[in-house]
């Protein structure tokens, strides 16, 4: 299975805490993501998400926030800024 701009993925964010997103942009081909090897699984991507703040709504809804260069956990050594799958979120 491979990654689409519109596909939902689970983002984790720096302080751990999961987020439902939409990926708008995959770096297939960006090694620099994967530890130099191409993974057409599991690319670094850009996805946009829901702002949890409730104070942050304007004439169009809730605004939206946007995360850039996102690797995949299996390429994340932090706890968090990375992208999953959601069927490989516990």
């Amino acid at each position: 299975m491979t990654i689409n701009v519109g596909q939902p993925v689970i983002y984790v964010d720096e302080n751990g805490v999961a987020h439902d997103a939409l990926v708008n942009q995959v770096w297939m081909e960006q090694p620099s993501y994967t530890d130099g090897k191409t993974d057409h699984d599991k690319p670094g991507i850009n996805l946009v998400r829901i702002n949890p703040d409730s104070t942050m709504d304007d004439q169009y809804g809730r605004q939206l926030l946007r995360e850039t260069s996102v690797v995949h956990k299996k390429y994340q050594p932090a706890n968090g800024r990375y992208w999953l799958k959601p069927e490989e979120h516990q």
